[in-house]
């Protein structure tokens, strides 16, 4: 990433903020006592990439390449996660997830059965991401865009002193395990962020991390977006005013410019940044 300004430091955030990005993530609970087992030990492997490690291995070992796993293929996934199944708890977790009785799980049968759902409020926030990103990239947004353009200033594991914004990159670029040419599609986007999201069970964290990540602006409360800039918008009849935006580190006057009259500001004529 070519990100590098220094955030803030832990004591210079608002309490309420402190609060929320100190906490350790946890995924969010079914009842299913075995399930949710499974979901606690990949959070705590791989933290909040804990279901993206899985759904990677997973697919590495759907030998027919058909979108299936047999029992054997499920067992020899999860044990390669580290986990200890019993025979009896396969049997159960096969009852869990084979929906259809076929013998096979489906990845959309796993990923249903595994992840917490996606909430609307959640899906919108990432779906906000992308349009940002779509705009910045001219509607075609890239993996090597990603990259780019991913900002773990102020990431929650970075105000918290866990890691630096460099391993938070890292992590994200290695979590895609893709090639940096994919066209990375709404879809694609969305589908990602539904497997992080399962990781993180409090919603104000979750929203706080992808606002901050990708200088979305907006948020209510603990949410909202640290990652600004302040900038001095010239007015066509002269009049200069001053705004925070929630603009890309790369983003030239030009694209400023475009974009705020994009978001409603037909009256400006320049910008000081």
């Amino acid at each position: 990433s070519a990100h590098c300004p220094v955030g803030p430091k832990m004591m210079d955030l608002h309490p309420a903020v402190r609060k929320l990005v100190s906490q350790e993530i946890k995924p969010r609970l079914c009842g299913v006592p075995l399930v949710d087992k499974i979901r606690e030990q990949l959070v705590r492997r791989d933290g909040q990439y804990g279901f993206r490690s899985l759904h990677h291995l997973l697919t590495q070992l759907d030998s027919s390449g058909n979108g299936t796993l047999s029992q054997q293929e499920f067992w020899e996934g999860l044990r390669g996660m580290g986990m200890d199944i019993s025979p009896q708890q396969m049997v159960t977790l096969m009852l869990h997830f084979d929906k259809d009785s076929n013998g096979q799980i489906t990845q959309h049968e796993f990923t249903r059965g595994l992840k917490a759902s996606f909430s609307a409020d959640r899906s919108n926030v990432v779906v906000q991401c992308y349009r940002a990103l779509a705009r910045h990239c001219e509607d075609t947004v890239m993996l090597a865009d990603l990259h780019r353009l991913f900002d773990g200033t102020f990431h929650p594991e970075v105000l918290a002193g866990r890691k630096t914004a460099a391993d938070v990159t890292r992590e994200f670029i290695e979590s895609w395990q893709l090639p940096d040419t994919t066209i990375i599609t709404r879809e694609m986007f969305v589908d990602y962020y539904s497997d992080i999201s399962a990781a993180i069970d409090d919603d104000y964290y979750f929203e706080f991390q992808l606002r901050n990540v990708w200088h979305l602006g907006g948020g209510r409360g603990v949410a909202a977006t640290l990652s600004t800039h302040r900038i001095q918008v010239i007015h066509t009849n002269g009049r200069r005013t001053l705004h925070e935006l929630h603009a890309f580190e790369d983003e030239d006057k030009q694209q400023i410019l475009r974009r705020l009259r994009t978001d409603g500001m037909v009256d400006v004529k320049d910008v000081v940044i």
